[in-house]
């Protein structure tokens, strides 16, 4: 999940806990209506209205629960667990010490991860004449080469 993706889903998560709140606090005022004598609001005007909100509540909880499943990276695919793995294996490679032959590591393994991995950390390559000119990584670095 990209970072600006994370943070929208931990917002709507937010958003849909404090609405779980009122929804709650609704309940609770609903029923302290409806049990105080005289205050108008009848047997069938209070079941419909605890049947309205439930429903909510038990819409929002179940969209909490997506989010949450999204957020902690539920893999469904078993595809996507192997290219989330690999992708995992491929920075772990990268930022250890020792010798790696590329070559040979990258002939082993999808093209699709060290694509998917470049276009995560690069955010753009300019080429003169054939040559590398710069590099711009996704954190603001720039390198140039002369």
């Amino acid at each position: 999940m990209v970072s600006g993706e994370k943070a929208a889903v931990i917002s709507e998560l937010e958003i849909l806990r404090e609405r779980k709140r009122k929804y709650d606090s609704a309940l609770g005022k609903l029923k302290s209506l409806y049990l105080f004598e005289g205050s108008g609001i009848s047997e069938t005007e209070y079941i419909l209205e605890r049947q309205k909100i439930l429903l909510d509540v038990e819409a929002t909880e179940k969209r909490i629960t997506e989010l949450q499943a999204a957020e902690s990276g539920g893999i469904s695919d078993p595809e996507d667990l192997v290219a989330k793995a690999s992708y995992f294996i491929m920075a772990q490679k990268l930022l250890d010490d020792e010798y790696i032959d590329y070559g040979s590591y990258l002939g082993r393994i999808s093209p699709e991860i060290p694509r998917a991995f470049i276009r995560a950390a690069i955010r753009e390559i300019v080429v003169d004449n054939g040559r590398v000119a710069s590099i711009e990584f996704r954190s603001g670095i720039k390198c140039i080469f002369s």
